[in-house]
């Protein structure tokens, strides 16, 4: 009798159920799970670079965290640690941070003007100036540069918060304070700005190191950034940054002697004594003679 090839009876798995063949094509053809192609690095600037950060424009996955990176950044505005009584240190950069590590610079350009916007106008409080949400979204922007699809080292985080603290914070914003306020010239307002980024520098550096350091393992496994070996904060990078940010006093208090700028040494002067005084009364409490 002539066997029936019509109807093959499937072979049996193990289990007693029919095996299913796996259909190569259509496995070869799933994205892995997170982002698409998010596990490699790619040459900063270059063609690909580019078209992945404008492919990100259309995916919906990468708005979506967006939008939260956003929102967290207008929750965060209004927490600031107070170091002393003319300085504060604001968190927002954090937010900025983490976001260039998941977004490229064309989505965190939007991020930071959504973000500014929307902070101003919960605030309800003072008058609307283009010029800081353009520093907002240049702030991002740089963060975005150096750290997306890139492997995030010590001397990037360094590069990285030298650009925003010193360009854009002190030098673009001071600019945009003689622009809306007008009160002092851009000299006053450069030395003051420059004196806060300066001392908050080391500070903010060792922030996002333990940040990336902490959040860089579960950002790759979800695929939000490529995989990568997180960075180490050792005492060495402690002492490094420490040294850099004495190294940039050095030089801006040369910059003031050479240049002889009446204002701008006014103003350097000004805040270090605001800084000093509470420094001093605290120490003379604590060793002074007690009665």
């Amino acid at each position: 009798m002539a066997e029936d090839f019509r109807n093959p009876e499937k072979p049996e798995a193990p289990g007693g159920k029919p095996a299913q063949k796996k259909n190569k094509k259509t496995a070869s053809c799933r994205r892995p799970a997170g982002f698409l192609s998010n596990t490699t690095f790619l040459k900063p600037f270059s063609k690909e670079w580019f078209l992945e950060a404008l492919r990100e424009l259309y995916d919906v996955r990468k708005l979506c965290v967006a939008a939260m990176m956003a929102a967290l950044s207008v929750l965060l505005q209004y927490i600031s640690i107070p170091l002393t009584s003319g300085l504060r240190l604001q968190v927002t950069f954090t937010v900025s941070a983490i976001s260039g590590a998941v977004l490229g610079p064309f989505l965190s350009l939007i991020r930071g003007a959504v973000s500014d916007i929307v902070g101003f106008a919960l605030s309800g409080s003072g008058a609307f100036y283009f010029g800081y949400t353009l520093s907002a979204m240049l702030s991002a922007c740089v963060y975005s540069c150096l750290f997306w699809r890139q492997k995030i080292s010590f001397p990037r985080v360094l590069i990285a918060k030298a650009i925003v603290s010193l360009a854009i914070n002190a030098a673009l914003g001071s600019l945009w304070n003689v622009h809306l306020l007008g009160a002092k010239t851009y000299g006053v307002y450069f030395g003051i700005s420059l004196a806060k980024q300066i001392i908050l520098y080391p500070l903010e550096v060792l922030v996002i190191l333990l940040l990336l350091g902490a959040l860089t393992p579960p950002l790759g496994r979800l695929g939000w950034m490529p995989k990568q070996e997180p960075i180490k904060t050792t005492r060495g990078k402690i002492v490094a940054v420490i040294l850099l940010s004495l190294f940039a006093i050095a030089v801006a208090v040369l910059a003031v002697l050479t240049a002889k700028v009446p204002e701008f040494a006014a103003a350097l002067s000004d805040f270090f004594g605001k800084i000093y005084k509470p420094i001093k009364e605290f120490f003379s409490n604590l060793f002074g003679p007690r009665s």
